[in-house]
């Protein structure tokens, strides 16, 4: 019983979660409409997207690096041809 609790908890511990994020992103879209001027909200899409390029370039590179991780020890082990 205690395992299906566990599972319960987090069920709801994630639904929470989600919940703050909705609400989040909603009064953030609500402060970026109503209370920003038009050259405010401009500089503040710009800054989001150098922000998301970045973070693009940044799982890439970690991506890459995993690969490397992994395949080094396989070449070690002598599994690649």
């Amino acid at each position: 019983m205690q395992y299906g609790s566990c599972l319960k908890d987090s069920c709801n511990l994630q639904t929470t979660k989600e919940e703050y994020r909705k609400k989040r992103q909603e009064h953030i879209d609500e402060m970026l409409t109503t209370n920003l001027t038009r050259d405010q909200k401009d500089m503040i899409d710009e800054v989001l997207l150098e922000l998301g390029l970045g973070q693009k370039r940044e799982t890439e590179l970690i991506c890459r690096q995993g690969l490397k991780d992994c395949v080094w020890p396989l070449g070690n082990l002598g599994l690649l041809a």
